[in-house]
Protein backbone atom coordinates (compact mmCIF):
# COMPACT_ATOMS: atom_id res chain seq x y z
CA UNK A 1 0.00 0.00 0.00
CA UNK A 2 1.28 3.47 -0.87
CA UNK A 3 1.91 5.85 2.01
CA UNK A 4 0.03 9.12 2.49
CA UNK A 5 3.10 10.68 4.07
CA UNK A 6 4.67 10.97 0.61
CA UNK A 7 3.69 14.35 -0.86
CA UNK A 8 2.90 12.80 -4.25
CA UNK A 9 0.41 10.29 -2.81
CA UNK A 10 -1.02 12.86 -0.40
CA UNK A 11 -1.80 15.27 -3.24
CA UNK A 12 -3.20 12.50 -5.45
CA UNK A 13 -5.75 11.59 -2.76
CA UNK A 14 -6.68 14.99 -1.32
CA UNK A 15 -6.76 16.90 -4.61
CA UNK A 16 -8.86 14.18 -6.24
CA UNK A 17 -12.00 14.59 -4.13
CA UNK A 18 -12.93 17.99 -2.65
CA UNK A 19 -15.11 16.47 0.09
CA UNK A 20 -12.09 14.65 1.50
CA UNK A 21 -10.02 17.83 1.63
CA UNK A 22 -12.92 19.80 3.16
CA UNK A 23 -13.29 17.20 5.92
CA UNK A 24 -9.56 17.30 6.66
CA UNK A 25 -9.40 21.11 6.83
CA UNK A 26 -12.54 21.45 8.97
CA UNK A 27 -11.14 18.85 11.38
CA UNK A 28 -7.71 20.46 11.63
CA UNK A 29 -8.84 24.10 11.82
CA UNK A 30 -11.73 23.54 14.23
CA UNK A 31 -13.79 26.44 12.85
CA UNK A 32 -16.93 27.71 14.57
CA UNK A 33 -20.18 26.26 13.22
CA UNK A 34 -20.93 29.33 11.10
CA UNK A 35 -17.38 29.33 9.69
CA UNK A 36 -17.00 25.73 8.54
CA UNK A 37 -15.94 25.03 4.96
CA UNK A 38 -18.76 23.88 2.69
CA UNK A 39 -17.01 24.14 -0.67
CA UNK A 40 -13.44 24.57 -1.82
CA UNK A 41 -11.61 25.38 -5.03
CA UNK A 42 -8.24 23.73 -5.61
CA UNK A 43 -6.00 25.99 -7.68
CA UNK A 44 -3.31 23.41 -8.55
CA UNK A 45 -5.04 19.99 -8.75
CA UNK A 46 -2.70 18.51 -11.35
CA UNK A 47 0.70 16.94 -10.73
CA UNK A 48 2.91 17.73 -13.71
CA UNK A 49 5.17 14.88 -14.88
CA UNK A 50 8.31 17.00 -14.42
CA UNK A 51 7.34 17.82 -10.82
CA UNK A 52 7.63 14.18 -9.78
CA UNK A 53 11.36 14.12 -10.52
CA UNK A 54 12.18 17.62 -9.32
CA UNK A 55 14.31 18.12 -6.23
CA UNK A 56 13.82 21.03 -3.82
CA UNK A 57 10.09 21.43 -4.47
CA UNK A 58 7.04 20.35 -2.49
CA UNK A 59 3.94 18.94 -4.15
CA UNK A 60 1.55 21.13 -2.17
CA UNK A 61 -2.16 21.91 -2.51
CA UNK A 62 -3.24 25.55 -2.87
CA UNK A 63 -6.94 26.25 -2.40
CA UNK A 64 -9.56 28.75 -1.23
CA UNK A 65 -12.91 28.13 0.43
CA UNK A 66 -16.43 29.58 0.45
CA UNK A 67 -15.24 32.38 2.80
CA UNK A 68 -12.37 33.18 0.39
CA UNK A 69 -9.84 31.93 2.95
CA UNK A 70 -6.58 30.77 1.34
CA UNK A 71 -4.77 27.53 2.20
CA UNK A 72 -1.37 26.10 1.40
CA UNK A 73 -1.45 22.43 2.44
CA UNK A 74 1.79 20.47 2.55
CA UNK A 75 2.86 16.96 3.48
CA UNK A 76 6.48 17.13 4.62
CA UNK A 77 8.19 13.75 5.04
CA UNK A 78 11.83 14.84 5.50
CA UNK A 79 13.32 17.28 7.99
CA UNK A 80 15.47 19.95 6.34
CA UNK A 81 17.30 22.93 7.80
CA UNK A 82 15.70 25.36 5.37
CA UNK A 83 12.13 24.20 6.05
CA UNK A 84 11.05 26.99 8.42
CA UNK A 85 12.26 29.82 6.17
CA UNK A 86 10.62 28.20 3.15
CA UNK A 87 7.36 27.76 5.09
CA UNK A 88 7.35 31.45 6.03
CA UNK A 89 8.11 32.47 2.44
CA UNK A 90 5.32 30.39 0.89
CA UNK A 91 2.77 31.61 3.43
CA UNK A 92 3.70 35.28 2.98
CA UNK A 93 3.47 34.85 -0.79
CA UNK A 94 0.02 33.24 -0.46
CA UNK A 95 -1.10 36.20 1.66
CA UNK A 96 0.43 38.96 -0.48
CA UNK A 97 -0.63 37.70 -3.91
CA UNK A 98 -4.32 38.31 -3.22
CA UNK A 99 -4.33 42.00 -4.13
CA UNK A 100 -3.35 43.90 -7.23
CA UNK A 101 -1.73 47.36 -7.06
CA UNK A 102 -4.27 49.89 -5.80
CA UNK A 103 -6.69 47.34 -4.28
CA UNK A 104 -8.19 48.12 -0.88
CA UNK A 105 -6.70 46.14 2.02
CA UNK A 106 -10.19 45.54 3.34
CA UNK A 107 -10.41 42.77 0.75
CA UNK A 108 -7.47 40.82 2.17
CA UNK A 109 -8.66 37.33 3.13
CA UNK A 110 -7.08 35.02 5.72
CA UNK A 111 -4.20 32.86 4.53
CA UNK A 112 -3.28 29.66 6.36
CA UNK A 113 -0.37 27.32 6.00
CA UNK A 114 -1.37 23.75 6.91
CA UNK A 115 1.77 21.64 7.21
CA UNK A 116 1.68 17.96 8.12
CA UNK A 117 5.12 16.79 9.27
CA UNK A 118 6.11 13.13 9.38
CA UNK A 119 8.73 13.96 12.01
CA UNK A 120 9.09 16.07 15.15
CA UNK A 121 10.14 19.63 14.34
CA UNK A 122 10.22 20.46 18.04
CA UNK A 123 11.07 17.18 19.83
CA UNK A 124 11.64 18.88 23.19
CA UNK A 125 8.16 20.46 23.25
CA UNK A 126 5.15 18.54 24.53
CA UNK A 127 2.46 18.65 21.84
CA UNK A 128 1.90 18.05 18.16
CA UNK A 129 -0.02 21.13 16.92
CA UNK A 130 1.76 24.48 16.69
CA UNK A 131 0.10 27.70 15.52
CA UNK A 132 2.40 30.55 14.51
CA UNK A 133 1.04 34.11 14.42
CA UNK A 134 2.45 37.64 14.19
CA UNK A 135 2.84 38.58 17.86
CA UNK A 136 4.53 41.41 19.74
CA UNK A 137 7.62 40.01 21.46
CA UNK A 138 7.26 41.70 24.83
CA UNK A 139 3.47 41.50 24.89
CA UNK A 140 2.55 38.16 23.22
CA UNK A 141 -1.14 38.78 23.85
CA UNK A 142 -0.92 41.47 21.13
CA UNK A 143 -1.47 39.84 17.73
CA UNK A 144 -0.84 42.03 14.71
CA UNK A 145 -3.23 40.09 12.46
CA UNK A 146 -5.31 36.94 12.71
CA UNK A 147 -5.44 36.76 8.93
CA UNK A 148 -2.13 34.97 8.49
CA UNK A 149 -1.12 31.87 10.42
CA UNK A 150 1.00 28.76 10.01
CA UNK A 151 -0.24 25.50 11.51
CA UNK A 152 2.24 22.66 11.95
CA UNK A 153 1.02 19.18 12.84
CA UNK A 154 3.60 16.58 13.88
CA UNK A 155 2.13 13.21 12.88
CA UNK A 156 4.30 11.13 15.25
CA UNK A 157 2.77 13.04 18.16
CA UNK A 158 -0.65 11.37 17.70
CA UNK A 159 -0.51 7.94 19.28
CA UNK A 160 -3.03 5.10 19.00
CA UNK A 161 -4.65 5.91 22.35
CA UNK A 162 -5.31 9.48 21.09
CA UNK A 163 -6.87 8.44 17.77
CA UNK A 164 -10.51 8.81 18.80
CA UNK A 165 -10.19 11.96 20.91
CA UNK A 166 -11.45 14.17 18.06
CA UNK A 167 -11.83 14.35 14.30
CA UNK A 168 -8.45 16.09 14.16
CA UNK A 169 -6.78 13.19 15.95
CA UNK A 170 -8.51 10.66 13.69
CA UNK A 171 -7.34 12.34 10.52
CA UNK A 172 -3.75 12.79 11.67
CA UNK A 173 -3.45 9.21 12.90
CA UNK A 174 -4.95 7.91 9.66
CA UNK A 175 -2.57 9.91 7.44
CA UNK A 176 0.40 8.54 9.37
CA UNK A 177 -0.78 4.91 9.42
CA UNK A 178 -3.08 4.52 6.39
CA UNK A 179 -0.70 2.16 4.57
CA UNK A 180 -0.78 -0.24 7.54
CA UNK A 181 -4.54 -0.24 8.05
CA UNK A 182 -6.51 -3.39 7.25
CA UNK A 183 -9.72 -3.00 5.28
CA UNK A 184 -11.69 -5.18 7.71
CA UNK A 185 -10.71 -2.94 10.64
CA UNK A 186 -11.43 0.44 9.04
CA UNK A 187 -15.12 0.63 10.02
CA UNK A 188 -14.34 -0.04 13.68
CA UNK A 189 -11.31 2.26 13.81
CA UNK A 190 -12.63 5.38 12.05
CA UNK A 191 -16.00 7.14 12.25
CA UNK A 192 -15.37 9.88 9.63
CA UNK A 193 -16.91 8.93 6.24
CA UNK A 194 -14.31 10.91 4.28
CA UNK A 195 -11.49 8.89 5.87
CA UNK A 196 -13.07 5.77 4.36
CA UNK A 197 -13.26 7.54 0.99
CA UNK A 198 -9.58 8.49 1.28
CA UNK A 199 -8.69 4.88 2.13
CA UNK A 200 -10.59 3.62 -0.91
CA UNK A 201 -8.71 6.06 -3.15
CA UNK A 202 -5.40 5.04 -1.59
CA UNK A 203 -6.21 1.38 -2.31
CA UNK A 204 -7.12 2.26 -5.88
CA UNK A 205 -3.90 4.19 -6.50
CA UNK A 206 -1.83 1.49 -4.80
CA UNK A 207 -3.09 -1.03 -7.35
CA UNK A 208 -2.32 1.24 -10.31
CA UNK A 209 1.11 0.45 -11.77
CA UNK A 210 1.70 3.92 -13.23
CA UNK A 211 0.87 5.61 -9.94
CA UNK A 212 3.19 3.25 -8.05
CA UNK A 213 6.02 4.01 -10.49
CA UNK A 214 5.46 7.74 -10.06
CA UNK A 215 5.43 7.34 -6.28
CA UNK A 216 8.73 5.44 -6.40
CA UNK A 217 10.25 8.11 -8.65
CA UNK A 218 9.08 10.84 -6.29
CA UNK A 219 10.53 9.00 -3.29
CA UNK A 220 13.85 8.68 -5.11
CA UNK A 221 13.87 12.41 -5.91
CA UNK A 222 13.37 13.21 -2.21
CA UNK A 223 16.17 10.83 -1.20
CA UNK A 224 18.48 12.39 -3.81
CA UNK A 225 17.59 15.83 -2.46
CA UNK A 226 18.51 14.78 1.07
CA UNK A 227 21.84 13.37 -0.13
CA UNK A 228 22.58 16.56 -2.05
CA UNK A 229 21.89 18.70 1.00
CA UNK A 230 24.00 16.42 3.18
CA UNK A 231 26.92 16.62 0.75
CA UNK A 232 26.61 20.39 0.53
CA UNK A 233 26.62 20.60 4.32
CA UNK A 234 29.74 18.41 4.53
CA UNK A 235 31.50 20.53 1.91
CA UNK A 236 30.60 23.66 3.85
CA UNK A 237 32.00 22.15 7.05
CA UNK A 238 35.21 21.19 5.23
CA UNK A 239 35.66 24.71 3.88
CA UNK A 240 35.12 26.13 7.36
CA UNK A 241 37.77 23.81 8.81
CA UNK A 242 40.27 24.81 6.12
CA UNK A 243 39.63 28.49 6.80
CA UNK A 244 40.17 27.89 10.51
CA UNK A 245 43.38 25.96 9.81
CA UNK A 246 44.73 28.79 7.66
CA UNK A 247 44.07 31.30 10.44
CA UNK A 248 45.76 29.08 13.02
CA UNK A 249 48.77 28.55 10.73
CA UNK A 250 49.11 32.32 10.36
CA UNK A 251 49.14 32.60 14.16
CA UNK A 252 51.99 30.11 14.34
CA UNK A 253 50.18 27.21 15.96
CA UNK A 254 51.94 23.82 15.50
CA UNK A 255 50.53 21.60 12.75
CA UNK A 256 49.81 18.68 15.08
CA UNK A 257 47.68 20.90 17.33
CA UNK A 258 45.79 22.32 14.33
CA UNK A 259 45.09 18.76 13.18
CA UNK A 260 43.60 17.91 16.58
CA UNK A 261 41.40 21.03 16.60
CA UNK A 262 40.16 20.86 13.01
CA UNK A 263 40.17 17.04 12.56
CA UNK A 264 42.00 17.58 9.24
CA UNK A 265 44.72 15.24 8.07
CA UNK A 266 48.29 16.48 8.69
CA UNK A 267 49.24 15.84 5.05
CA UNK A 268 46.31 18.02 3.98
CA UNK A 269 47.43 20.74 6.39
CA UNK A 270 50.96 20.65 4.98
CA UNK A 271 49.58 21.76 1.61
CA UNK A 272 48.24 24.91 3.29
CA UNK A 273 51.71 26.02 4.41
Amino acid sequence: MLTLTLDYTFKKVFAEEEKILISLLNSLMNFQEDQIITCIQILNPKILPDDIHQKFIVLDIVAYDNFDRRYNIEMQAQKFDYYKDRAAYYLSRLFSKQLERGDDYIFVAPAYGIHLLDYEQYPDIDGFHYEFLFRETNHPQLILSHNIALHMFELPGVSLDMRNKSNKHQWLYFIKHAHDEKENDMMANYSIPEIHQAYALLQQYSQDEETRLHAEARQMAIITEKISLSNAEKQGEKRAKIMMAKNLIQRGMPINEIAMITQLDIKELMHLL
